[in-house]
């Protein structure tokens, strides 16, 4: 027995077995594209669109919030950073107040909160990218991703260690007084270990295929 959609959907109420996904209709009825089969299909590709639409959206969220917090804590820790490698350097604060030299302790601690800024600064890039990685549309595998930003990470670390190597020497010139020996000895591990890093995170660049390396 063959009943018309329109019929089946009007007129037809015998009991089903199941919901109207997958619905199990009694046997001799030959369901023929009704209203009702259209209309949970329709609800169907609605309910998982929009529940994809929610998904990305959170996860675009998460990526801008973690973006946003990873550039902050970099800009900030740089910033301070070097502030303070400026003012142990040259013993000038603020409007050029001189400062009295430092003893090998307070030299010791001034560098420990200047490594401090600096690693938080490292680890705000790391987070920053890794939202911007989260934010494509294409998102690359897992061992892409994790190249890229190892790779990103190394490149960082070496600019940071020219940007030092070079703050350090041009703030030198400026002192008055003799600078202490180990900002030297700084600038010159700084400067050596730049390229170091540069070509350890230009050879990871290079390992990422190139369809998957522009999206992370």
């Amino acid at each position: 027995m063959v009943l018309p959609g329109w019929r089946l959907g009007l007129y037809y109420t015998a009991p089903r077995q199941g919901s109207c996904h997958g619905t199990s209709w009694p046997r001799g009825v030959k369901f023929q594209g009704s209203w009702l089969s259209r209309r949970c299909g329709r609800r169907t590709v609605r309910a998982n669109a929009m529940s994809g639409t929610w998904r990305e959206r959170a996860v675009r969220l998460g990526a801008n919030l973690l973006l946003g917090l990873g550039l902050g804590a970099c800009g900030l820790g740089i910033w301070l950073g070097s502030l303070g490698l400026v003012e142990g350097v040259t013993l000038l604060a603020g409007e050029g107040t001189r400062l009295r030299p430092e003893s090998p302790e307070q030299i010791r601690q001034r560098l420990t909160i200047i490594g401090c800024l600096l690693a938080g600064a490292a680890v705000g890039w790391l987070l920053a990218r890794l939202g911007e990685s989260f934010r494509q549309a294409r998102r690359p595998s897992c061992r892409c991703r994790l190249l890229a930003l190892a790779g990103d990470q190394l490149l960082f670390l070496g600019g940071a260690c020219i940007g030092l190597s070079c703050l350090i020497a041009g703030a030198s010139f400026q002192a008055d007084l003799p600078v202490p020996k180990v900002y030297y000895l700084i600038a010159v591990g700084a400067a050596v270990a730049a390229p170091a890093l540069l070509s350890a995170g230009v050879a990871l660049r290079r390992r990422v295929p190139p369809g998957d390396g522009h999206h992370v």
